[in-house]
């Protein structure tokens, strides 16, 4: 426990500079700052609203602890409002590790390859619920698991707990995919009809009965309408035939291999290797493997194909490299890494030859983002060197400790790369204009998602198109894109990032 303790508090200094540096993102981050916002100012904990418009895409739970985290000190949110995604991601490599009974090295290799995934490692780092959704999901499947070894349905009200705070979470996609690996897993075993040994009239009793909690609140805050949008919203629309994120069929066949880079090749060599193998531990790996399936094709018959879905996928189909590695450093195995570790050793190259040819890699340049990616180079060197010596596990550690030393420096140089990502000190400047000039009008133009900035400067800014400028209030504080400035004519002109504030007589 206090090696374990070490460990993710050496991760969480790593990781620190971003959670407590970046801005939050305007599309998505700001918007759920604004939605909470709006419901603790209504005392609404079921019916929630977005600018006075119902927003039923998302259940509570997720945006409960953002409320509350908007409650806390301003010195205190940012840092709790990172730790929303940053420990379902720790509880979910802790469970999966204590189910496959990992030490030691094994248990290091998973933590390590595990936290710099692609996909995981940003999920982390982000203010979304697809990370609290991948715990729930992996504690239900582990708690299954846990009834089928044991041959046991005791203790069975906490698999249709963990099924509903997984809805509760993101809605039916929570529900859906643990079911799924459920059954395929059963189906596997040829022992499909124990399906309700597990799930029994009394568990379906007790999900439907929090279910009907959760409608009841709804339709008591938000009436009839609300609800039958939620219910329509978060099923038909949302996860059986929606109209956003189509992409085809074999959309998640590709973005697999992105997502869990530097890793994929091996990670796949080794889910190919369970599924061929008899030992006791290609077994386990085996296990995960069916997981990964049934998850796959559940993704594949959902309309809406969306890369974070695949999040809960990541943790299992890595376990499939460590269970799977008994003798783990043959040519092929070797090959599947050092292949990724050649290309991150081209990072401090790129990042010279983007900053002599990209202008806005040269404006937010800074010698903390050159000694990052010279860790990931030089860890990618020794890593290569280890590799080729089929030191496979070391190299691994070396290359993961290398990608986290450059995530801390690079997460340092934040403050210079925020005002081309966020608003934040858009809005800072703006407000700092309108206490000049005696205003409270604050327009926005030609700016995305430009209504969430009410999160900072207390109110939702008019926003007109770059077209509608003709139409523009006097007597207002006016942000817009740096280019526009000269068009619009604003005196008192301050740039920040890529965007400019002004005032407009």
């Amino acid at each position: 426990m206090k090696k374990t303790v070490i460990f993710y508090s050496i991760i969480l200094i790593c990781l620190l500079p971003t959670l407590l540096l970046r801005d939050y993102t305007p599309s998505t981050e700001l918007r759920y700052l604004s939605i909470a916002d709006e419901a603790l100012r209504c005392h609404h904990l079921f019916a929630f609203t977005d600018g006075g418009e119902p927003f039923v895409d998302k259940p509570p739970l997720f945006l409960w602890l953002v409320m509350l985290g908007r409650m806390l000190p301003a010195s205190l949110q940012h840092f709790y409002l990172g730790l929303l995604s940053v420990v379902p991601a720790f509880i979910t490599i802790e469970v999966l590790a204590r189910q496959m009974r990992l030490k030691d090295g094994r248990l290091m290799v998973f933590r390590l390859v595990n936290i710099t995934a692609a996909l995981f490692l940003v999920s982390m780092l982000t203010l979304r619920m697809d990370m609290l959704l991948t715990m729930f999901i992996l504690l239900a499947t582990a708690e299954f698991y846990r009834l089928y070894t044991s041959n046991s349905a005791h203790g069975s009200w906490r698999l249709p707990l963990l099924l509903f705070l997984g809805v509760f979470t993101k809605g039916p996609i929570g529900l859906i995919m643990p079911l799924a690996i459920i059954i395929l897993f059963l189906f596997v075993k040829g022992r499909e009809t124990d399906f309700f040994k597990y799930l029994g009239w009394r568990s379906w009793l007790f999900l439907f009965a929090l279910l009907g909690i959760w409608f009841l609140g709804a339709w008591l805050e938000g009436g009839g309408d609300y609800l039958r949008s939620l219910l329509y919203h978060q099923t038909l629309a949302d996860t059986i035939h929606s109209p956003h994120h189509r992409e085809p069929i074999y959309y998640y066949l590709y973005m697999v291999w992105l997502l869990l880079l530097p890793w994929s090749l091996w990670a796949i060599l080794s889910a190919v290797r369970a599924w061929n193998s008899d030992t006791p531990r290609s077994y386990e790996a085996r296990i995960m493997v069916i997981f990964c399936l049934a998850g796959f094709v559940v993704l594949t018959l959902i309309s809406s194909k969306v890369t974070v879905y695949l999040l809960p996928f990541v943790p299992t189909a890595i376990s499939a490299i460590v269970l799977n590695n008994e003798k783990g450093n043959d040519r092929w195995v070797v090959l599947s890494l050092a292949i990724p570790y050649a290309i991150l050793l081209l990072t401090l190259p790129a990042y010279v030859w983007l900053s002599a040819h990209e202008a806005i890699v040269k404006t937010v340049s800074d010698p903390l983002m050159w000694a990052a990616c010279t860790s990931v180079s030089l860890a990618a060197a020794w890593a290569l060197w280890l590799v080729c010596h089929k030191k496979v596990f070391r190299s691994a550690c070396m290359m993961a400790v290398g990608m986290l030393l450059a995530v801390f420096l690079a997460g340092l140089t934040w403050p210079r790369i925020n005002p081309f990502t966020g608003y934040r000190l858009l809005s800072m400047e703006a407000m700092k204009a309108a206490r000049k000039y005696n205003t409270r009008t604050y327009v926005a133009v030609d700016l995305k998602h430009a209504s969430n900035m009410n999160v900072f400067i207390g109110k939702e800014p008019f926003t007109y198109e770059k077209d509608g400028i003709g139409n523009l209030p006097h007597n207002a504080v006016v942000m817009t894109k740096a280019k526009n400035a000269g068009l619009l004519q604003l005196q008192d002109t301050r740039v920040v990032g890529d965007k400019v504030v002004g005032y407009r007589k």
